[in-house]
C-alpha cells in the first residue's frame, strides 16, 4: 500500500517525514478558522494529510505563543459546548453522554492549563518557625575527635 502524504498508510497513522510547511494554496488564518470551526478533519481529508499535520501547520504558522493562545481559546470553548449539550440533551442517554463530555473537557482544560482551571494547592503554615543552632569550634581550640577519643594537638 502505497504511503500517502502526511503519513496515512491505509487508513491508519504513521510517521513521516512530511514537511511542516503550510501549503503555498492555504493561509493560516483559512486553517485557524477552520479548527475554529470544528473542521480539522475535513480539512485533513481535503489535503490528503493527517490531523497531526494541520496541528503542526498551526503551530508553524502561528508560532508557539499564539498557537497557545489559540489552544487555550478552543479548550474553553469546548467546556461551554459540552455545557449546552447537557442542557440540551432530551433523553437519559443524551444526558449520561453530555456529563461524560463536561467531564472530559474539565479535566482536558484541568491538565492542559493547571495555572487557569482546576484545584489549587495552597499551603499555609502557623507557628513559631524552629530553629537550629550549629556549634562550630573556633580556630583557637584546634581538636579532633577521631574513634570517639579526643586528641590533644600533641598527638598528630
Amino acid at each position: 500500500m502505497p504511503l500517502q502524504a502526511g503519513g496515512k498508510i491505509g487508513g491508519g497513522f504513521m510517521t513521516t517525514r512530511v514537511p511542516v510547511r503550510l501549503p503555498d494554496d492555504l493561509a493560516i488564518e483559512e486553517v485557524v478558522e477552520r479548527y475554529r470551526r470544528g473542521e480539522v478533519k475535513a480539512l485533513a481529508e481535503e489535503r490528503g494529510v493527517t490531523r497531526a499535520l494541520v496541528y503542526k501547520w498551526m503551530l508553524g504558522g502561528l508560532g508557539p505563543d499564539k498557537y497557545r493562545e489559540l489552544i487555550t481559546e478552543m479548550l474553553a470553548a469546548r467546556v461551554a459546548w459540552a455545557d449546552e449539550t447537557l442542557e440540551e440533551a432530551e433523553d437519559i442517554l443524551g444526558v449520561q453522554k453530555a456529563r461524560e463530555r463536561m467531564r472530559f473537557t474539565r479535566m482536558d482544560l484541568e491538565r492542559r492549563r493547571p495555572e487557569l482551571y482546576g484545584p489549587k494547592q495552597e499551603v499555609r503554615h502557623s507557628g513559631a518557625v524552629p530553629q537550629f543552632v550549629v556549634v562550630m569550634p573556633s580556630a583557637e581550640a584546634p581538636a579532633r575527635v577521631i574513634e570517639g577519643e579526643k586528641l590533644e594537638d600533641s598527638d598528630k
